[in-house]
């Protein structure tokens, strides 16, 4: 079996329980292959927001 190159780790998250285990999992993984972890945060749009600054880029 030929070993696959993987630079970096990305683990989407929203920070829920179900995706702390996946990043704990990735964290694991990660060191074990002595690669990257990128974290992806990902959160739902909201369309009244808090910002003060423009968000229309959010808008697809």
């Amino acid at each position: 079996m030929s070993e696959t190159h993987v630079p970096t780790i990305v683990v989407a998250t929203d920070f829920s329980e179900s995706s702390l285990v996946a990043m704990s999992f990735a964290l694991a993984l990660s060191k074990l292959l002595k690669r990257r972890l990128l974290l992806l945060h990902i959160f739902t749009y909201v369309p009244k927001h808090r910002y003060s600054i423009p968000v229309d880029w959010m808008d697809g």
